[in-house]
């Protein structure tokens, strides 16, 4: 998805204000993706800023987690690697992101991707009477008591229709692959006690799109640009 992002450290000291990465006019292709280390010889995840109309990336996240998300503005804290004269060093790093999305679209449409701990196969998702989750999304690190520790956790408008899975919040959530026009996020579910069933925790995950439709009936329509404005 396409979004302006400004750098919160430099060497792993933070900045006294935030530094654009790329050309302010313009946001960025922010992909999400797992690569081998060459090193290591293992998959590991990065996310990347690439330029429009381009394939090179300009900077790079390593192992990035996601902290914050509110609105179209969201946190991606993670390791920045630079090469130095005794070989590559490993720096935190956070950036500020913010999603290129018109001014009317504030919600998210999510699709729970597991029912019961168990994986919804893909034909189901795209089914019209798919359980659908919509409303805005927020992601905060907080101390949940079901947990009884700290998590993210992501929250979310309450689902369409009445379900045991799905139910708007998502704990331990984090961003597992960004493309143009979606994403997903990772995590559990907690599911209270009934009858002579313990409460328990289940995988969880969501399809996330901007819900467009909030677009459509706006009028009138601006660009991303304006909405950036605006925001």
């Amino acid at each position: 998805m396409k979004v302006w992002v400004q750098r919160r450290l430099d060497g792993g000291a933070a900045l006294d204000q935030p530094v654009q990465i790329g050309e302010s006019d313009e946001p960025l292709e922010l992909v999400m993706l797992q690569v081998t280390d060459q090193g290591q010889r293992r998959p590991t995840k990065v996310a990347r800023l690439i330029p429009s109309g381009q394939r090179r990336a300009i900077d790079e996240l390593v192992m990035p987690r996601l902290f914050w998300l509110r609105g179209g503005k969201f946190v991606l804290n993670g390791v920045a690697q630079l090469r130095e004269s005794h070989g590559v060093k490993g720096y935190s790093q956070s950036w500020l992101c913010q999603l290129a999305l018109p001014a009317e679209v504030d919600g998210f449409k999510v699709v729970p991707l597991y029912r019961y701990g168990e994986q919804i196969a893909r034909r189901e998702l795209v089914d019209r009477y798919a359980t659908t989750l919509s409303g805005k999304l927020s992601v905060v690190c907080l101390l949940d008591q079901t947990l009884g520790r700290a998590t993210v956790r992501a929250d979310i408008g309450a689902p369409a229709s009445a379900s045991a899975y799905g139910r708007g919040v998502l704990l331990d959530a984090n961003l597992e692959w960004m493309s143009t026009d979606s994403f997903e996020l990772s995590g559990y579910e907690h599911v209270a006690a009934h009858a002579d069933r313990p409460a328990i925790t289940l995988q969880q995950g969501w399809l996330c799109q901007p819900d467009w439709a909030v677009a459509e009936q706006a009028a009138p329509t601006r660009t991303y640009r304006a909405g950036r404005e605006e925001r």
